[in-house]
């Protein structure tokens, strides 16, 4: 759960007064996606497997909070999505007593919570450990609309259709730990320009 890695960044700069960087953001919007999805599960008796194509048109929100200081380097957000979607594929579920094989085009409402957290602290100007977080969660309403044929234990083979409604809950979760060397300094194009305009002309 917390496997070691190493990673390793820039050489110190004498600039320490550039490397204060506080950043808090608010991120709204509707995203268009597709994207293919799988599922598989197989045991001794049966396989259950989907393939299918997924569009979905949801709403997002999206925080993101940046804090860059001399010793510590924080970053942390939070993720909503929802909206409808909908999918084309194809599904097998065989087991001892009947075989599947239909295609798929399920469509419903899809919602998604999700959290992040890294953060690198630094011990002196070369040494510094580091963590990583990552959470999410996945609720799905849907109808499952379904077409194709099944073949019973006599082998004889049947037109198949299904048409139901079901939910779906997925989740993920992701955490890493540890050491690196050197030093990642927040100096880019964008973060400079920020620091120049709030120095110079605060309050614009």
């Amino acid at each position: 759960m917390f496997p070691p890695f190493t990673s390793s960044g820039q050489t110190l700069s004498v600039d320490q007064e550039t490397k204060i960087y506080i950043k808090k953001e608010l991120n709204t919007g509707i995203k268009f996606l597709v994207a293919p999805e799988r599922e598989e599960l197989r045991t001794d008796e049966s396989v259950f497997l989907i393939e299918q194509t997924i569009g979905a048109g949801v709403f997002e929100l999206f925080t993101n909070n940046i804090v860059y200081l001399p010793s510590r380097q924080e970053q942390w957000g939070y993720l909503l999505e929802l909206g409808p979607f909908q999918g084309k594929g194809n599904f097998i579920d065989s087991s001892s007593i009947e075989n599947i094989d239909a295609e798929n085009t399920p469509a419903g409402l899809r919602g998604k919570l999700g959290a992040s957290y890294s953060s690198r602290y630094y011990w002196d100007s070369k040494n510094y450990t580091i963590v990583s977080l990552n959470a999410w969660g996945q609720y799905d309403v849907y109808r499952h609309n379904a077409k194709g044929t099944v073949i019973d234990s006599n082998n004889v083979n049947h037109p198949y259709e299904n048409n139901s409604d079901h939910t779906k809950f997925r989740y993920g979760f992701q955490a890493k730990a540890g050491w690196g060397f050197g030093r990642l300094n927040p100096i880019n194009h964008i973060v400079t320009s920020q620091w120049l305009l709030e120095k110079y002309y605060p309050g614009r």
